[in-house]
């Protein structure tokens, strides 16, 4: 289900493009975002990520909310065997599960992510905003000869997408 809508859109930042070329805009934001980053958590859809082991903590990908299964095995195809809830600790919003030891090579994590939908709107309508107002310069400058600044567009995009990112490691 989309973050934005048009709508939406039009409110929060001012512009003359018809609907159409805003919600094609906007959808081309939003898959581009979720290529990158996944889907954000919606607080209820649970999801399930193999994580490598081998240390006391492993990392999902997004805030936990809550944790229905954890599984680990030592190689591809073996036998995952279930670890109860009295063997490791949930720290939720580090997206960290320790173990009490050490895990196995694989751990497969069944979670249901943190709500994270506002947190990404924002930062949507901000990557929205921008590529709204873009212009080609930043400063000119008529002053003896003819000046211009362009600026960084990517590094302010990147700036934004960097509040959407959880852990990179």
């Amino acid at each position: 289900m989309p973050l934005l809508d048009v709508a939406t859109v039009r409110t929060i930042v001012p512009n003359a493009l018809n609907d159409a070329d805003l919600a094609a805009l906007i959808a081309r934001e939003e898959a581009y975002v979720e290529r990158r980053f996944g889907v954000p958590g919606d607080g209820a859809t649970s999801r399930s990520e193999t994580l490598t082991g081998e240390a006391r903590d492993v990392f999902t990908t997004r805030p936990i909310q809550s944790v229905a299964s954890v599984t680990e095995r030592s190689t591809p195809g073996g036998t995952p065997s279930t670890i109860a809830a009295a063997n490791y600790q949930v720290w939720s919003n580090e997206g960290r599960i320790e173990r009490n030891g050490r895990w196995l090579r694989y751990v497969v994590v069944t979670y249901v992510p943190q709500d994270e939908r506002d947190r990404w709107r924002s930062a949507l309508i901000e990557v929205m905003r921008h590529a709204i107002e873009q212009t080609a310069m930043q400063a000119e400058s008529m002053a003896n000869e003819y000046n211009y600044t362009a600026p960084d567009w990517e590094m302010q995009r990147e700036r934004i997408y960097r509040r959407l990112q959880f852990l990179s490691i």
